[in-house]
């Protein structure tokens, strides 16, 4: 066990070593790992991702919760640059769900960011004989598991890749209008374009996000129901910046929606 304050390994005394936290505090903490687990997935949706870094760590001094929590840690180092971090991190999310294809998924693209490409492969090759559908190529998913990769790679701060992917699985779909696409999906890549354009402040980025926007209010709104709480956060953040008459229908009407909102 490490200290979630500074990763000392913690020893049978009372204190730990380096930043004389109370081991008995520790070992409180850890039966209720997934209270602390929870409450950082409540911090990261609020944007406050230092208080849920935190926050997780205390919740990896549970067992039960280990191997979400270190995947959450491996995510917001990654977001942050952090990528020696986020590997250490995500390795141990995989040593305790050795086969979590989340994790494996980013650890993959933790380890390109690395420029560690041949370990990379490697580990997509051997994912691939666990799961068969890991590699998940755009024209093989649905809307639905494409919005879950995206999530993915959106939470590790890899809007690009996530952009792309999304845009590759537009181009391949066989509708005769693009208002046919499902307009979350539209939403997501703004979503993405967004938080570019507040990095990178670019005329291009904005104009992506804007014609995006576009394109999911137009889009047919037919069975397109919003429940997850990324859902909520795209379509809130959208409408932060533009006035979108079908993103505030579907943040008051879809199932849970007044309550989000």
């Amino acid at each position: 066990m490490r200290c979630y304050k500074c990763g000392c390994v913690l020893s049978a005394s009372d204190k730990c070593p380096q930043c004389g936290i109370d081991v008995y505090v520790f070992k409180r903490t850890a039966k209720v790992s997934n209270l602390y687990y929870n409450l950082g997935l409540s911090l990261k949706y609020q944007g406050k991702e230092k208080e849920a870094y935190d926050v997780f760590y205390k919740a990896i001094w549970g067992g039960s919760f280990q191997a979400p929590g270190f995947y959450e840690l491996a995510c917001l180092d990654a977001k942050a640059g952090r990528f020696a971090e986020a590997l250490e991190h995500v390795n141990e999310s995989i040593l305790r769900q050795y086969q979590c294809m989340k994790a494996r998924a980013l650890k993959e693209n933790i380890l390109r960011k690395l420029g560690r490409v041949k370990e990379a492969e490697e580990l997509h090759k051997e994912s691939l004989k666990i799961d068969p559908l890991y590699d998940r190529q755009p024209e093989k998913i649905n809307h639905n598991t494409l919005l879950e990769l995206m999530i993915d790679l959106y939470e590790a701060g890899d809007y690009a890749q996530g952009i792309t992917l999304a845009e590759k699985w537009v181009e391949q779909q066989n509708v005769s209008r693009q208002e046919d696409i499902y307009p979350l999906v539209y939403y997501y890549i703004a979503y993405g374009y967004q938080n570019l354009y507040r990095k990178e402040n670019t005329k291009q980025t904005n104009h992506y996000m804007t014609a995006y926007v576009t394109l999911g209010e137009n889009a047919v709104a037919d069975g397109c129901f919003p429940h997850r709480t990324e859902d909520y956060i795209v379509l809130k953040s959208l409408a932060d910046d533009y006035y979108l008459d079908m993103v505030y229908y579907y943040l008051v009407h879809a199932p849970g929606g007044q309550l989000h909102w």
